[in-house]
């Protein structure tokens, strides 16, 4: 078993959930001991928490929160390690941290299997049965000339994904995170337009196209869709899932394929195994999604770091 857990709990995640959950947790075990709890109390709170606990060289981070939370966790521990690419991945440890999910969709959590009971968190700290995951790396340059570094551990997109994201960060999630996002997908396909973009694979041109969404996806899930349904976040690739420029009706009448993961088969859909991909923008304004978050705009270029953190997980 681990010692010396450090705790960072976002009470907001899930619409107060997180506190509740976070209540019930501490009376199963007991109170937390010798463990350290940190409450965040702002948006990038938590990054601020992580980065100073991997200062510190803590044994191990708990993110309790949402996949937002986990985001601003994970960019905490990398913040000092900010040259971190695949080339020079074996010349740092894996960073260990555990998940226990309390917000409104929790994709990170969903794909290892991660339970959602705070009854039953205590059994997954206690088993200390780990795994190494993927985490991938974006690198952009901001409307202002200044250059950005943001890490990721489910899902980045671009395209559709960003402006869906850009309004869920605006409206919130007043009906559940599953029942929100829905809708606001809904509403953002029945006004969908492709937009240009060239992407680069591995080396590859790909030439210019025209594309409604570019994922690539360490996960499977985004908000209850399958968009990736064989991603495995320890292979060392991302998933990449394009959907090219078909028409708005085409969108609609297969969108409910997206949460069967019935849509790699769909004519438009493509699908392969990448490392790195660059995507330029042709002058058209395209938002990126990053972890369910927005985040800037394109051009952009997306890197997998293979096995850069240890998680814990239930164990078999």
């Amino acid at each position: 078993m681990i010692s010396g857990f450090d705790f960072i709990v976002n009470p907001a995640s899930g619409h107060g959930r997180a506190r509740k959950l976070w209540h019930i947790f501490e009376s199963a075990r007991g109170g937390i001991g010798a463990d350290r709890i940190h409450w965040t109390k702002y948006r990038g709170h938590a990054q601020e928490i992580a980065s100073q606990l991997q200062q510190e060289q803590a044994s191990c981070v708990v993110a309790i929160g949402g996949d937002g939370l986990l985001n601003e966790v994970v960019n905490g521990l990398f913040s000092r390690h900010n040259s971190y690419s695949e080339c020079n991945r074996n010349a740092a440890p894996a960073i260990r941290i555990a998940h226990l999910p309390a917000g409104s969709g929790c994709d990170f959590a969903r794909h290892f299997g991660i339970p959602r009971d705070p009854r039953l968190w205590q059994n997954v700290l206690e088993r200390n049965h780990r795994v190494t995951v993927d985490v991938g790396k974006v690198t952009w340059t901001s409307a202002l000339g200044e250059s950005n570094v943001r890490f990721f551990v489910t899902l980045a997109m671009a395209g559709i994904a960003g402006d869906i994201a850009e309004t869920m960060d605006r409206w919130g999630k007043p009906l559940g995170g599953f029942l929100s996002y829905l809708l606001v997908s809904l509403q953002h396909l029945l006004v969908a337009q492709p937009r240009e973009m060239t992407l680069q694979v591995d080396g590859e041109n790909l030439g210019e196209d025209l594309y409604h969404l570019v994922t690539l996806a360490n996960t499977a899930t985004t908000a209850g869709m399958r968009i990736a349904p064989d991603a495995d976040a320890g292979d060392g690739a991302f998933d990449l899932v394009l959907i090219r420029g078909v028409s708005r009706a085409r969108l609609l009448w297969n969108f409910a394929s997206i949460y069967k993961g019935t849509h790699l088969d769909v004519s438009g859909v493509e699908h392969r195994k990448v490392k790195c991909l660059t995507i330029e923008s042709n002058g058209q304004e395209v938002s990126m999604n990053i972890d369910g978050e927005p985040l800037g705009r394109l051009p952009a270029c997306f890197q997998v770091i293979p096995g850069a953190l240890e998680l814990v997980v239930p164990g078999p």
